[in-house]
């Protein structure tokens, strides 16, 4: 009688798993489907106003891919303009120059990653929003 019971339990145990996995979709787009619901999940509610840390990693309004900020109020060496920000296409990182993307917050569409956060980098970005060219030598190389 026990070994009924044991038959019957396995039998109700396979059919259990055979629907379970034929109503599932593939592997493939399970993965898809996490991964978008992920990165919807991750966005990030920040004042775009406001200069964003380095390491931020942005979605731009009129640009296919994310960007990496890794510079604040850089000068485009071949227009001579000041933007707020220099990035760099997330995420292949600095390739060379030629791919540096300048953008200025007006630009951003969304934020995807806020960047490293300390209150040093608090402190540096207030000082560079109240007066731009106020970065010297000093504050980066000494002790």
């Amino acid at each position: 009688m026990k070994k009924m019971y044991a038959l019957v339990g396995v039998a109700f145990l396979s059919v259990g798993l055979l629907v379970g996995c034929s109503s599932n979709p593939s592997a493939g787009e399970n993965e898809l489907t996490n991964s978008q619901e992920k990165q919807e999940e991750n966005l990030v509610d920040v004042d775009t106003t406001k200069l964003l840390p380095i390491g931020t990693v942005v979605k731009l309004k009129s640009f296919k891919k994310p960007v990496m900020i890794y510079g604040h109020h850089q000068i485009q060496g071949s227009t001579n303009k000041q933007y707020d920000y220099v990035s760099a296409p997330y995420p292949e990182g600095n390739i060379s120059s030629d791919y540096n993307l300048f953008f200025s917050r007006d630009q951003i569409k969304e934020v995807l990653h806020l960047g490293y956060e300390t209150e040093e980098g608090k402190v540096h970005l207030e000082k560079i929003e109240e007066s731009p060219g106020s970065i010297n030598e000093e504050d980066i190389f000494s002790e």
